[in-house]
């Protein structure tokens, strides 16, 4: 129904309408890896190469003009802005990216703006809560006697095959534990012993680079290839036993892309999307320009630079639906709602 609406609505011109009502807005795109492993996972975590590929030509076909992130948002400021202005940032700093993205940008001549974490990047080891969670959603759509999974230090989970809250509320368990353990060297221990369990120890995408982040070898050759490097926090969180670690992590996180990427460093990411207004303070002291959040919609002149929406992209959305976000259709139709 919503895909039958959308065409019916672009074939009576209102996608072209509203892409000229809204022509001095900016669209900033939103993606993060890409998965080549086995099947698919992930929708707007992860994104199959080809798919990422057709986004691109997408973009020419429908006459985007892409613009690096700095130079959109100045042009927004003064009001320059020129009609379908994209940006394009992809969230994390997935190795993925580096192997399949960053080629595919060069050869379209696109720039984009990659927000790194840095934790990982350094540690060169698989990123544990996206790798538990793949091991057991992985487990949970297997042919299995039991609905039971014994876990070491849990007992046995229960998770029947197609119940989607008892395996969220599984996978949260499970993340929740791992993160009580002493150190990240039990942390890992505790991944092995949930792969072990799960039965996943075969599986291919555990010997490849599926859930690890880009080194910094890696990310200095994207750099050089026109990739602008920016800030996603170091350890991929704004809080720390409730109390606000902005700042040091933005420290941290800074510290650690000096020497990696060109810079200057001061556009950022708020990991997840999360975010409050105390943060915005701690962004300017920080000599931070903007921040982009996960909310979707547009960006209009004078937004506010800490809270920036963008559109995101996934596996799963169609062609059409990211016609309707680019063209304003659907940012129109939320602002009304609103009023």
């Amino acid at each position: 129904m919503k895909h039958g609406l959308l065409w019916i609505a672009r074939a009576l011109g209102l996608f072209a309408l509203c892409s000229w009502l809204t022509r001095r807005e900016l669209r900033i795109l939103c993606y993060h890896g890409i998965w080549d492993g086995p099947g698919h996972y992930g929708n707007y975590l992860f994104m199959s190469p080809g798919k990422f590929r057709s986004r691109l030509a997408f973009l020419q076909d429908w006459g985007a003009r892409v613009l690096p992130l700095p130079v959109a948002l100045e042009r927004l400021a003064q009001g320059r802005l020129p009609a379908r202005a994209v940006v394009i940032t992809i969230d994390d700093g997935w190795a993925s990216t580096v192997a399949h993205m960053v080629p595919a940008l060069e050869q379209a001549g696109f720039p984009a703006t990659l927000y790194v974490t840095s934790y990982y990047a350094h540690n060169q080891r698989p990123v544990l809560n996206v790798a538990l969670a793949y091991a057991l959603s992985r487990w949970a759509a297997g042919e299995r006697d039991s609905t039971l999974l014994p876990l070491p230090g849990l007992g046995q989970l229960n998770c029947p095959a197609g119940d989607a809250i008892a395996l969220h509320r599984a996978t949260d368990q499970v993340i929740e534990h791992a993160s009580t353990l002493a150190d990240d060297d039990a942390r890992q221990a505790f991944l092995c012993s949930v792969i072990s369990a799960t039965g996943l120890a075969q599986d291919p995408v555990w010997g490849g680079p599926a859930f690890r982040l880009a080194s910094r070898d890696q990310l200095r050759e994207a750099s050089a290839k026109g990739i602008d490097l920016q800030l996603h926090t170091h350890r991929h969180r704004t809080t720390c036993n409730g109390t606000s670690c902005l700042a040091q992590e933005l420290a941290d996180n800074r510290s650690w892309l000096t020497g990696v990427g060109e810079g200057p460093f001061e556009h950022f990411c708020y990991p997840s999307g999360q975010y409050q207004a105390s943060d915005w303070e701690v962004l300017r002291r920080q000599g931070i320009e903007s921040a982009t959040t996960t909310e979707i919609g547009l960006c209009r002149r004078g937004e506010n630079p800490y809270a920036l929406p963008r559109i995101l992209d996934g596996e799963s959305l169609s062609e059409l639906e990211l016609e309707a976000e680019l063209s304003g259709f659907l940012t129109m139709l939320r602002r009304i709602s609103r009023r």
